[in-house]
């Protein structure tokens, strides 16, 4: 519950209903006192929440934040393991929480934050972590192919897409959760892998599954169900791939890929 929100609102029923007062011992009509009294309460309202809202006033209470770490584990290890950077996500989060704006547009930054974070942590993780989070990058993918593959589209293209929570099965959330916890947790770390490498390694990959798959278009409408299909069996395809590689050039892809996130 955004606490905060809710004093300005009182707040701003309480200026309003002030200035009432004051207009209308001014006015000697009494049909006319009552609408005076009324009309301010109904301009605060809306005026106070609206500054609260925009970011223009400061946030009275923190940020409750007991719930996201009961159901998420990734961000109770991150404000144990690395509180500076749980107060930014926290910072990223205000303007949604006071807004409540879980859109696609809304979230994106969030979730950039999330993962050059998460890709940071990853590229000098132990080498079964990252094998581990292929795994599950390649299951979330094949179940959007199915639910939503117009995810994997937007994915693949770094645009905005849908908020995916409940839309993923309970398994995979959670194996996604657990994973994340101990890449934050993680403090066995290794030498950042050959970037260069993991990028030539990358692309290689992704020319041959897109002349296996026949992909055609790489950025389908969202109409083109087939086409979006592919995008997803290109995305879990690839993960596997990956996975397959010798240890050296895995942490080479993981370094190319946690540098690309972090621009």
């Amino acid at each position: 519950m955004d606490f905060s929100a809710i004093i300005y609102a009182a707040m701003g029923g309480g200026i309003g209903g002030l200035l009432g007062t004051l207009l209308a011992g001014k006015v000697k009509n009494v049909t006319l006192k009552s609408v005076v009294q009324i009309v301010p309460i109904v301009l605060a309202l809306p005026l106070m929440s609206s500054l609260y809202k925009n970011m223009y006033l400061p946030r009275l209470f923190p940020i409750d934040d007991r719930e996201l770490l009961e159901t998420m584990p990734a961000f109770a290890a991150m404000k144990d393991n690395d509180p500076e950077v749980y107060k930014n996500m926290l910072s990223t989060m205000d303007p949604l929480i006071r807004k409540n704006d879980l859109t696609a547009e809304g979230l994106t930054p969030l979730r950039q934050q999330l993962y050059a974070y998460i890709f940071k942590k990853a590229a000098v993780a132990p080498t079964s972590l990252l094998k581990l989070q292929n795994e599950i990058s390649a299951q979330q993918f094949e179940e959007l192919k199915v639910i939503d593959p117009t995810v994997c589209t937007a994915q693949a293209h770094g645009r905005p897409f849908r908020n995916l929570d409940g839309l993923l099965s309970d398994e995979i959330t959670a194996k996604e959760q657990e994973y994340m916890a101990g890449i934050i947790a993680n403090k066995e770390n290794h030498s950042l892998g050959d970037k260069a490498v993991g990028e030539k390694v990358y692309n290689q990959i992704i020319a041959e599954q897109v002349l296996e798959l026949g992909i055609t278009d790489g950025d389908p409408k969202p109409e083109d169900k087939a086409s979006n299909e592919k995008m997803c069996q290109l995305l879990a395809n690839l993960t596997v791939k990956v996975n397959e590689l010798e240890d050296e050039k895995i942490r080479a892809v993981a370094a190319f890929i946690s540098s690309a996130n972090q621009n």
